[in-house]
Formats: C-alpha cells, sequence, structure tokens
C-alpha cells in the first residue's frame, strides 16, 4: 500500500529531533513526538489525538486511550523546544489545539528556516453556552462537539469535518481515498497506481465551497505574536526552535443568547399586561375554559345530561296554529290541548270544509 511505502521512505524521528524540552524539562523527543499523516504531508505532532498508533519503527507501545498534556500557571516555563539535525530543509510550524489536525484549509503559522530561535504565540478561546442549542445550527453558526457525528472522528472540529468531505468527493470521483486518511470503515485506500485518479480530480475534491461545514462551538484560534530572532553577530542559523505561550493568562470569548424565546414571552406579557391589563396567565385561562374545562365539564356531567335530553324528549309537544290568517290582521286566540281521539280505520274522513270566518278576514 501506498502508506507502507511512504513509512519506509521517511525519516525516523531519532533522525530528526534531540535534546527536547517540555515546560523547561528534558525529555526524549520521541517519547513526546509522534507521526501522524495530514493532508500537508507526513509530520511529527505533539500532543495531538489524531497521531498515529503503530508505525513500523515504534519502540514502544502507546496508550490505547490518550493522554493530554497541560500547562499550568505554576510551572517554570510554559514552552516546548526541540532541536534539529536538519539544517537544510524549511520546517513548516502548525499550531493548533488537540482535537484539530493540520489540513489544506489552515495555513502554517510560521515556516522556520533557522533563523528564529523562538516563536511566541496567543490563543483566543471560544466556547459556547449550553441555551444556545435552542438555535438551529443555521442560526448559531456553530456545531457543538457531540452534535454531529463524524465518521473520521469522535469529536467534531472543523477540520475533521472538512477532511471528511474530502474523503467523501474522493470516494465519488475514484472509488478510493488516498493514503494519508486515517482508516476508515466504508472507505477504500488507494493503490499507488489509484493515486493518478486523486491527481486528476484534485481540483474538485479540495473545493471547500462544496463542503458545508461550521466551525465547532468550542474552538481555539492560535496566533504568533513575536518571532525572536537570532544574534546574527554569533550565528546565522540556529538548530533549536522553542514555542511558547506569549502571556498568561488567555483570552476567551463566550457565546450566550441574549434574547430567546421565553424573554420574548416575558416582554410581550409585559407590554401587553401594561397596556391591557393581560398576562400570560390570563391566556393561559382562557384556553383552559374553553377547552379543557368544557371537557371534563361534558366527561364529568354525562349523566345529567342525559337525564336532561330524555326529559326534553319526554314532554309532550306544544300545539301548533296552522291558521293563514297573518297575526297583524288578527291575533290567534290561544286554544287549550285537545285529547288524542283514535279512529277506527274504516271511518271515512269528513269533507274538507275552511275554517270559521275565512272568508271575513281576507284582504
Amino acid at each position: 500500500m501506498a502508506r507502507h511505502l511512504e513509512t519506509g521512505i521517511v525519516r525516523r524521528c531519532e533522525e530528526l529531533f534531540y535534546d527536547c524540552e517540555w515546560k523547561g524539562d528534558s525529555e526524549e523527543c520521541c517519547d513526546l513526538l509522534v507521526p501522524v499523516f495530514t493532508e500537508m504531508g507526513f509530520c511529527y505532532a505533539f500532543n495531538s489525538r489524531h497521531a498515529e498508533k503503530t508505525w513500523p519503527w515504534q519502540t514502544q507501545s502507546l496508550p490505547e486511550q490518550f493522554i493530554e498534556a497541560f500547562i499550568h500557571e505554576t510551572d517554570a516555563k510554559w514552552s516546548f523546544l526541540f532541536n534539529s539535525y536538519r539544517n537544510d530543509t524549511t520546517i513548516d510550524i502548525y499550531i493548533h489545539s488537540t482535537e484539530e489536525v493540520a489540513g489544506l484549509e489552515q495555513s502554517p503559522q510560521h515556516s522556520w528556516d533557522r533563523r528564529v530561535e523562538k516563536v511566541s504565540f496567543s490563543v483566543k478561546h471560544t466556547y459556547t453556552t449550553e441555551d444556545a442549542r435552542q438555535l438551529s445550527i443555521r442560526q448559531r453558526r456553530c456545531i457543538f462537539a457531540n452534535e454531529q457525528k463524524l465518521e473520521t472522528s469522535t469529536i467534531y472540529t472543523y477540520s475533521t469535518c472538512m477532511r471528511q468531505c474530502r474523503m467523501r468527493r474522493s470516494r465519488a470521483y475514484c472509488k478510493c481515498v488516498p493514503h494519508f486518511y486515517p482508516p476508515t470503515k466504508g472507505y477504500r485506500m488507494c493503490t499507488v497506481r489509484e493515486l493518478e485518479c486523486i491527481a486528476r480530480y484534485a481540483d474538485a475534491i479540495t473545493d471547500v465551497t462544496r463542503c458545508a461545514c461550521e466551525l465547532g462551538c468550542t474552538h481555539s484560534v492560535y496566533e504568533v505574536e513575536k518571532l525572536s530572532e537570532i544574534d546574527s553577530t554569533k550565528a546565522l542559523t540556529t538548530n533549536s526552535l522553542e514555542t511558547e505561550f506569549v502571556s498568561w493568562p488567555m483570552v476567551r470569548y463566550k457565546r450566550e443568547v441574549l434574547f430567546g424565546w421565553v424573554d420574548l414571552l416575558v416582554s410581550f406579557g409585559g407590554i401587553a399586561g401594561l397596556f391591557l391589563g393581560f398576562s400570560l396567565l390570563s391566556g393561559v385561562e382562557l384556553i383552559y375554559y374553553f377547552t379543557l374545562r368544557a371537557w371534563c365539564a361534558v366527561v364529568r356531567e354525562a349523566d345529567t345530561l342525559k337525564e336532561e335530553r330524555a326529559q326534553r324528549l319526554a314532554q309532550p309537544k306544544p300545539p301548533y296554529n296552522l291558521s293563514l290568517v297573518p297575526w297583524w290582521k288578527k291575533p290567534p286566540t290561544p286554544r287549550s290541548a285537545r285529547p288524542i281521539v283514535v279512529r277506527s280505520r274504516n271511518v271515512h274522513p269528513p269533507q274538507y270544509s275552511p275554517p270559521p270566518g275565512y272568508n271575513t278576514y281576507l284582504p
């Protein structure tokens, strides 16, 4: 595979670095710097969650669970220092958080040509409160770490999302992904011959405008504040580079919802109560009386309603006056209810005769 071929030609850690220091204490370089495959090439990373677990020249096994390194205010130094055997090449320095990974969307903070002995950087950390989850991703323009599951990482970050997007596009164009991507279920590694297809569609695969990725709701931005060059009167180049925090504490930004739906309801209730004497409780009671209360009354008094209906049906119907004389001519005289007369069917009905005085009141 292409990955095995690359690990066979890259320089080992022991051939590149020596005399490393972490927070002022001397450390073994290859215990701190571990190899990692990135879109920028084969790199050595410090304190990275995406480092390779195994490699051919591995001398000791790494722990299954990643152990993150921290600095504290009481530490003697807030820096990492290394010395390099190579003095004929420029080394790109990428500074990012533990969860991020160097990619095409990120530029190196510094390209070290051995004329700088110290890089001082600052960090600006941004976090979002939990009440922002009520907003959609499109509204808040960020994604929480556990909100969207990625195929290549357990924690969502902008760089890992962009990496997965390019992996999908590589699979769509060439049915495989390059060797520098992490082994992932459903993604086949390209062979050396298939890398020609990747090179042919490189522009389409790396088009960032086709990836709908948002920043993480918790992310950090690292900026170089100061580059300390060596004294040119003593030496032209140096083999040592130290990266350190420029100051303490770091800048931290907080994103929160200042005016949400609850605030809108409270404001609306206050305005309506001031001008109309209306409150949210009054509106709830109004809905309650016309819905829940009415339904409960029907269910609770169902027997009483049935009895009242039966009584209404049992009452005799009142007599109806079918006279054709308008009431404005002569109001009808009240009549007493006549008893029901039952006649036999063989009796012929009487001849029709007009009611008394029928012709008298005609106009």
